[in-house]
Formats: C-alpha cells, sequence, structure tokens
C-alpha cells in the first residue's frame, strides 16, 4: 500500500497524536512481550523527562531569587527612609 495517496496529507497528525500512537503500541507491545517473555519495554529510557522538571525548578528559583531581591529593597527602603526619592 503506497503512503502517497493523500491521506496523511489531507489529515496530518498533530504532535500529541504522534505521541498518542507511539504511547499506545508501547503499551500494546509491553501486553504481548510480557505474556509471552515476561519482560516489558519503553518508549522513553529512566530519566528521560527530566528536563521538563529541571525548567521549572529553575524557574522556581529565579522567582525565588528576584522576590527575595525585592524583598531586601522594601526592607532596605524602610530601614533608611532619607534614601528614598
Amino acid at each position: 500500500m503506497a503512503l502517497n495517496n493523500g491521506i496523511l496529507q489531507d489529515n496530518p497528525l498533530s504532535k500529541d497524536e504522534i505521541l498518542e500512537l507511539i504511547d499506545n503500541a508501547a503499551r500494546i507491545y509491553n501486553k504481548y512481550l510480557i505474556l509471552f517473555k515476561a519482560e516489558s519495554w519503553s518508549a522513553m529510557f529512566v530519566g528521560g523527562d527530566d528536563f521538563k522538571n529541571l525548567l521549572n525548578f529553575a524557574r522556581i528559583g529565579l522567582k525565588k531569587y528576584k522576590d527575595d531581591l525585592d524583598n531586601e529593597i522594601i526592607q532596605y527602603s524602610k530601614q533608611n527612609p532619607q534614601t528614598n526619592t
């Protein structure tokens, strides 16, 4: 069967749909692999999505750093009112 028959061009898959297909394929593959070999396979390796958490933690850390600086400025301004303009 030729893939150039226009089906994918007329009905393109989104990234989420492709990822869902891959997840479903891995689930089905694991189901039968476990039944016949008592093994399993994953489409991702352990820690493969750690970068998502790392970016979130970096954002949280930067926000905390900015908030701390803002609080220090407020405290300094309260302790030294003559320097406010």
